[in-house]
């Protein structure tokens, strides 16, 4: 990865630099906070050249630090390749000479008062916010249900609704821990109050369906002290929803596996699966609310609209973007649990066909990764040659060249001065037995490439959102 040069914001200037402004955006998932990290990080050398510090070395390293920071497992597993990381991050904020810097961790929600201390200490001196990104609990409910079934669950998405209800953050782990305690605007951001100023504290309204794209990046742009149009926002949108048709198949199909998917399933299901196939399929339907929670939401979301003013918080977009808005009366609302088997079934053989196109991609990579590298390989076989014949012309062997004398295993091919019987032959043998070696010359890069499409284990995307469970 190529290092970003740090600016000096201080240069030109007069007297001591101004205090650099720190920015953690805390979530909430599922608010758009990829498609931020995704322009940001397409944007990286862009922000640097303005002065302003991205700093992560890696697309996803803002979720392995905020666990560092949380000291928290993910699915129930701790990688040691984990420890520290958020030290890296908070060592490039705080050694950056421009006038400010950006991380976006949307778990970062989940801290206690304490860690959030940590995390404000460990940037400084600097001037730190914090940016809270909400949307209408009409859009999350179903939208963070359909991110559980994508990391296995098989919890149905009245049940879900109901327990989260019912049961707040006492509902079943992980549910109610991870709903209420990362997108329960006025919990994630109490745990901040008194660490920093509460004009430093800002809510970020997540814009209606309706409005243009590319809002959410200007608010959050303009929020940080950015120019919103200076950066090149043609990013993927790599976290595309699936309908409900797609969910609730999917949902069956984790109930049918059963302890038959374990992690290593976890990005296949997740990203080829959930977000490359069911994400992509045609004429797909958004899941909706069903109707008999509307009052109960409506009435949800003005607490919680109270409770952002009550508390002083910044506001940027319109509080009341987080009022539920009516379903389009010609959609019908499908609750997916109510589906029939003939509803979902059709699913599984697009899914099909879309695996079967994915091996043959995969295949075809494949065989160009072995084209590509079998010159490579010939080029190493001669540098090892040159390299083992020096070694011996070096101890004082004599080495006979390919067609003279001895080549045919006579006296002095390729012995010690004065000749060694077989010499000749013994390289042959040798050869041979190393030709038959498992895991010699071809057949190992062949193995090599193969591993290299395994299962990733790329945080975020294999383990179930469950912590310890």
């Amino acid at each position: 990865m190529d290092e970003i040069a740090p600016i000096d914001g201080a240069a030109g200037s007069d007297g001591p630099a101004p205090m650099k402004q720190v920015y953690f955006h805390v979530g909430a998932p599922k608010t758009g906070t990829t498609y931020i990290q995704q322009v940001m990080w397409h944007n990286r050398r862009r922000l640097a050249e303005n002065g302003v510090c991205y700093p992560i070395d890696h697309p996803t390293a803002h979720f392995t630090a905020s666990l560092d920071l949380l000291q928290r497992r993910w699915g129930g597993r701790w990688d040691e390749s984990w420890d520290g990381t958020w030290t890296t991050v908070s060592e490039r904020i705080q050694h950056w000479t421009g006038d400010r810097a950006i991380f976006s961790g949307e778990i970062m929600g989940l801290v206690t008062p304490a860690q959030a201390q940590r995390a404000v200490d460990s940037v400084q001196p600097a001037e730190v916010h914090v940016v809270f990104t909400a949307r209408d609990l009409a859009r999350q409910l179903p939208s963070d249900w359909q991110e559980q079934v994508k990391h296995r669950h098989t919890i149905t998405l009245t049940k879900f609704v109901d327990d989260l209800i019912r049961l707040g953050p006492k509902a079943p782990r992980p549910f109610g821990e991870l709903f209420w305690g990362l997108h329960d605007a006025a919990h994630v951001l109490h745990k901040w109050k008194g660490i920093i100023p509460t004009e430093r504290i800002h809510v970020l309204t997540v814009p209606q369906v309706t409005a243009r794209p590319d809002l959410l990046w200007r608010r959050f742009a303009s929020l940080c002290g950015l120019d919103p149009d200076g950066y090149d926002l043609d990013v993927p949108r790599d976290n595309t929803a699936m309908g409900v048709v797609e969910t609730e198949f999917l949902r069956r199909f984790n109930a049918s596996a059963g302890k038959a998917l374990t992690y290593e399933h976890g990005p296949v299901i997740n990203n080829l699966v959930g977000q490359r196939i069911l994400a992509g399929r045609e004429g797909k339907q958004p899941i909706r609310m069903p109707p008999q929670y509307a009052e109960w939401i409506t009435e949800r979301s003005e607490q919680l609209i109270a409770e952002i003013r009550d508390n002083g918080y910044s506001v940027t977009g319109d509080l009341d973007e987080l009022l539920p808005s009516p379903p389009p009366r010609d959609e019908p609302v499908i609750v997916p649990e109510d589906l029939s088997d003939d509803e979902v079934d059709p699913v599984a053989l697009e899914l099909v066909a879309g695996l079967i196109q994915e091996v043959v991609s995969l295949r075809g990579q494949v065989q160009n990764l072995k084209t590509r590298l079998k010159p490579q390989g010939q080029v190493a076989k001669k540098v090892a040659a040159k390299k083992a014949a020096a070694k011996k012309a070096a101890a004082g062997e004599t080495v006979a060249p390919r067609g003279g004398p001895g080549a045919g295993g006579g006296p002095g091919a390729g012995g010690r001065q004065g000749g060694r019987p077989g010499g000749g032959n013994r390289r042959g043998a040798a050869k041979k037995a190393a030709a038959g070696r498992p895991g010699a010359g071809k057949g190992q890069a062949t193995r090599d490439i193969s591993a290299s499409f395994g299962p990733s284990a790329q945080p975020g995307s294999g383990p179930r959102a469950d912590d310890e469970a």
